[in-house]
């Protein structure tokens, strides 16, 4: 339900003339959690999956010190989500990048094509 609403949200917005990304932290790793977005997007935009993947020296030291942010354990995701990128995502290596310059990377990225899923038939 979240995704759909999210992917309505997204596609209002992109409908009114405003540019739009979903930022859907390490939920969407399969296509079948993908498809509800596709369902709703595709019709109206194209769509990309993008996942950045900084080194685990570089998450832990932007993230262990949030509260509730246990540093094994944010290794151990970073570990798993590794290995089970979405088939069709595009991987952006932000390890040196501030969030400007990873905006940037995604921008070109998305404008190159790459990371861009297909549509449901």
């Amino acid at each position: 339900m979240v995704l759909t609403q999210a992917a309505q949200l997204a596609g209002s917005l992109f409908e009114h003339g405003w540019p739009t990304v979903i930022i859907c932290g390490n939920s969407l790793f399969e296509p079948a959690g993908t498809a509800p977005v596709l369902t709703t997007l595709c019709p109206i935009a194209r769509v990309h999956h993008v996942t950045l993947t900084p080194d685990p020296a570089t998450l832990l030291r932007r993230c262990a010190t949030a509260p509730g942010r246990d540093p094994s354990r944010l290794a151990a995701d970073a570990d798993l989500h590794a290995r089970k990128a979405h088939p069709g995502t595009a991987r952006l290596d932000n390890t040196n990048l501030d969030p400007e310059q990873t905006l940037t990377a995604i921008a070109r990225l998305i404008d190159s094509g790459a990371g861009r899923l297909p549509c449901p038939t």
